[in-house]
């Protein structure tokens, strides 16, 4: 049986080190102890990454790109120069990437790995 918290920080890992390497600045989420409370950041995001003239605000999933609505709803209060990336690791496949076009409000696919 899959340890779902395990795979989420193991899946939160894998992309940190991907943007990493990519020069970013990384800061990951606090996840709590023993009874959880959620520490995302705005309760949406789990990395925000920084670069030179670049930040991102990034959800982590796996398999299912799930929440999309729940994070265009409220992204009106995140300046629109912050990009708000949605990173989906697809298991034994890589990553599926989208991020949100604030001036249509829709989500465009940027890499798609499968």
């Amino acid at each position: 049986m899959v340890n779902t918290r395990e795979k989420g920080q193991r899946i939160e890992r894998k992309a940190k080190k991907s943007l990493e390497k990519n020069n970013y600045k990384v800061h990951k989420a606090y996840m709590g102890g023993k009874y959880r409370k959620n520490r995302d950041i705005f309760n949406l995001f789990d990395l925000i990454a920084v670069k030179e003239n670049s930040i991102k605000f990034i959800q982590v999933k796996a398999n299912r790109a799930s929440g999309q609505a729940e994070i265009k709803e409220k992204s009106d209060f995140i300046p629109e120069w912050v990009d708000i990336e949605l990173w989906v690791w697809m298991d034994r496949v890589g990553w599926r990437i989208k991020r949100l076009n604030r001036e249509d409000d829709k989500w465009e696919t940027i890499l798609d790995e499968r």
